[in-house]
């Protein structure tokens, strides 16, 4: 019995002890997680510390030496947008700033990209004060436009699209920055029929263009990548071959009819490139040049705020792009491509799309106004907003950063948004295949034309307001 006695003692000691390891184990092991705890505290804190002495504000940068930088509004800037410049703290000085001057030569009254150009500085507290100048794309007014926009001495200037970024720029191989009134090579190339004394291109002061389709193409810049003058920019325009993807998409078109404007010069340029690629595919470019002595421009424009010519009102113009229309029908056009031209995308844009319903022809776009504005059936573009902000920023790369602009690539916008105009189909009983529905914006309203108000050519369950937010095509 006292073994027994014994032996079971012995047991409760042993079990005990045990217990009494594992105690002080787990004790170890918190005050191990403790401390590693606290290390990581305080590495932490270090980060913290260094980060925040990184954003101590350093002396601003201006251009000008009476330019006093503003504060910026970080948050509004689009986050792959962000620069050195939107942590700059504001200034705190009893001198008002100088505000920096831009001009901005347009076709065509402001639009929504330069209205978000100008938002984008106004959000960011830039002081800027523009000057508009209206170019009416006739190159014989080469030079009284360059004296107009050097006499408002600007800091930058904006241009809108090919005819009036290659008015003020020039070619990229055309170098003689003084005068080439005597260059005939330059005169042929930049399509001026009198090149008068002091007609040069503008190249000492940095331009910004925006929606201008094919830079390399047109002459304007050697490459996208590396502009290597004095200009930078935005192109606009979703590239040809996914252009072409989503005409086939819709219906398998394979006669592409398309109308040159031999004022544009970037109409002869689209055209040979629509014709290489549709000739990969087996399609056929049927064309139609509008008469050159026929086409004038808009000069309504001006002053008219909406800057699109009346369909009453359209002159030799206007009839002469109805006709253009209706001979591309005839000659077995499946489809009309309207691509960027300002003429035939904006100007008259509603005598085109009106005759080309009329006759029954369905309208491929690739800009943005005439899809929404007009009676385009679909297309694919860039939306103006976006393309304005993105200008912008590559003019504060150029003012505040002090980055030349020959060092800023002319690179476009990655993503593009499709609309469909869904009364037009209905009119034209070519009704969008279910595959596009979930990739397009869709236009429920009829644009208002010379009958009457816009009225609703399809069911009730589209009349409610469209998601403001476009759906989008990466480009990549």
């Amino acid at each position: 019995m006292k073994i027994h006695a014994l032996v079971k003692r012995a047991s409760v000691s042993v079990a005990l002890c045990q217990r009494g390891i594992q105690a002080v184990a787990c004790m170890v092991m918190l005050v191990g997680l403790f401390v590693l705890l606290m290390g990581w505290h305080i590495r932490l804190s270090e980060r913290v510390a260094k980060i925040n002495a990184s954003l101590v504000p350093a002396a601003p940068f201006t251009k000008r030496p009476d330019l006093l930088q503003m504060p910026f509004n970080a948050t509004a800037m689009p986050p792959t947008w962000q620069s050195a410049a939107t942590v700059k703290a504001p200034l705190t000085s009893a001198v008002a700033p100088v505000a920096l001057r831009i001009t901005m030569v347009l076709p065509h009254p402001e639009q929504d990209d330069e209205i978000a150009f100008k938002r984008y500085f106004m959000q960011r507290g830039i002081a800027v004060d523009y000057n508009t100048i209206v170019f009416s794309d006739d190159t014989r007014e080469h030079a009284a436009l360059i004296a107009r926009v050097r006499a408002t001495r600007p800091d930058l200037i904006y241009t809108w699209g090919t005819a009036s970024t290659m008015a003020i720029a020039g070619r990229f191989d055309c170098k003689d920055k003084a005068d080439h009134a005597d260059d005939a090579d330059c005169r042929a190339k930049n399509k001026v029929e009198k090149v008068e004394k002091g007609d040069a291109a503008i190249r000492d002061i940095p331009i910004v263009f925006a929606e201008v389709t094919d830079p390399v193409g047109a002459g304007l810049l050697p490459t996208l990548d590396a502009p290597d003058r004095n200009m930078t920019g935005v192109p606009h325009i979703a590239p040809l071959a996914m252009q072409l993807a989503l005409l086939s998409a819709y219906r398998p078109f394979s006669h592409i009819g398309f109308i040159e404007n031999p004022q544009e010069p970037n109409s002869a340029n689209l055209l040979t490139r629509l014709r290489t690629q549709a000739a990969l595919r087996g399609w056929k470019v049927i064309s139609v040049s509008l008469p050159k002595d026929n086409v004038k421009p808009h000069r309504g424009m001006v002053g008219d705020m909406s800057g699109v010519a009346d369909m009453a009102d359209s002159g030799g113009t206007g009839t002469a792009v109805q006709q253009a229309v209706v001979s591309l029908k005839a000659q077995g056009a499946q489809v009309l491509y309207v691509g960027t031209s300002t003429l035939l995308a904006f100007t008259y844009r509603d005598a085109l799309t009106q005759a080309a319903l009329d006759a029954d022809l369905p309208t491929f776009c690739s800009t943005e106004s005439i899809l929404r504005e007009s009676k385009c059936l679909y297309g694919i573009y860039s939306n103006g907003n976006n393309v304005g902000a993105y200008a912008a920023f590559k003019a504060q790369q150029i003012l505040i950063d002090g980055i030349a602009a020959g060092h800023i690539p002319a690179t476009p916008l990655k993503r593009f948004s499709i609309l469909i105009n869904l009364p037009v189909a209905a009119r034209l009983h070519l009704y969008p295949p279910m595959v596009l529905l979930p990739l397009a914006q869709l236009v429920p309203d009829m644009p208002a034309g010379p009958e009457g108000p816009a009225v609703s050519a399809v069911p009730t369950v589209l009349d409610d307001p469209v998601d403001p937010v476009d759906p989008a095509v990466d480009a990549e």
